[in-house]
């Protein structure tokens, strides 16, 4: 179980991501659609070539929205007093993907409404994706937040590699995210979310086994 945290700690997380998370995620995108070499990288997810698409989508969305939904999160778990348990910054990180998937899911469904008012999208279609955009998309934006979370928890409880280990974390998390968007629209998505949800389960069950052995002293030859 996570530590006992501050009411104004978890809706400073929530707020911070809902807010100025998705406020940042806005004004990157838009800029980086205006610069040259960004521009390219972003186009990429509209390419026709899986493997350029999944490029596109871990650096255009997965990548800006996990290190986004993570700030908080980082900010949070630095000034945890010492002996946390990992299992609050995974905590903090599940917290800040469902605030940043649920006003993501607001944003979007005031532009789906105006679709299917224009009848440019049919109720069955409209109907499916509002229950994607306010159901599965928070939980999975959770999912892959908590995950980076588990990786935030380590590098703050052992500062010597601290960087390492959040390139790992935030390096799958964007992936995994990328892949997801990539091939979202078949079977293929369902798989990327299983593996999603597979991978968080596992650093649950780990979290406090791996504390000791990240922070044992290691030995010299």
């Amino acid at each position: 179980l996570p530590d006992r945290l501050r009411k104004r700690t978890v809706v400073g997380v929530w707020c911070a991501t809902a807010l100025l998370g998705c406020l940042a995620v806005m004004i990157v995108s838009a800029v980086g659609l205006n610069l040259p070499g960004v521009r390219q990288i972003f186009a990429a997810s509209n390419s026709a070539n899986l493997f350029g698409r999944l490029i596109g989508f871990t650096l255009s969305v997965g990548f800006v929205e996990e290190f986004v939904k993570s700030i908080p999160v980082l900010w949070v778990a630095y000034r945890l007093q010492p002996g946390a348990r990992l299992a609050t910054s995974m905590y903090l990180g599940a917290l800040s993907g469902l605030a940043f998937g649920a006003t993501e899911a607001l944003v979007y469904s005031v532009r789906y409404a105006a679709e299917h008012e224009s009848y440019q999208m049919t109720y069955g279609t409209y109907l499916i994706v509002q229950v994607l955009r306010f159901v599965s998309l928070p939980l999975l934006h959770a999912v892959w937040s908590a995950t980076l979370g588990y990786f935030i928890g380590l590098a703050a409880s052992r500062r010597p590699g601290a960087r390492g280990i959040l390139v790992v974390g935030l390096t799958l998390v964007s992936v995994l995210h990328g892949a997801y968007n990539t091939v979202s629209y078949h079977w293929g998505g369902l798989a990327v979310a299983f593996l999603s949800l597979t991978l968080f389960v596992s650093y649950v069950r780990r979290a406090q086994q791996v504390v000791p052995i990240v922070n044992a002293p290691m030995e010299t030859a």
